[in-house]
């Protein structure tokens, strides 16, 4: 019986062993992934037309926000401040780069 449970013991250990690493490891991927897309997202608004903003209004500078404001719909928006494209005049952020309105 005793030779049951510590095979049962060592197979659970080598479970959850191989449950963290694989979960570890994704989230590492995740992490190193983040500053390249900022950098991309970066260049796509300065080549777009854009300047990069690391502080602005999340919603005034998305397509989205800007036709419904242009259209004269009820705007609802949290204030937050993020990182954001803000780009010229009579063009929006896609979310990859400046578009005309």
């Amino acid at each position: 019986m005793k030779k049951y449970l510590l095979i049962a013991f060592i197979f659970s250990a080598l479970v959850l062993l191989i449950v963290f690493v694989f979960f570890k490891k994704d989230s590492l991927s995740k992490k190193s992934a983040t500053p390249l897309n900022k950098e991309i997202l970066i260049e796509s608004c300065h080549q777009t037309g854009g300047t990069w903003k690391e502080e602005s209004n999340p919603c005034e500078p998305t397509c989205d926000y800007q036709r419904k404001k242009l259209k004269g719909e009820k705007l609802t928006c949290i204030a937050l401040v993020v990182p954001n494209c803000e780009c010229e005049k009579d063009k929006c952020w896609n979310g990859s780069s400046c578009e005309p309105l």
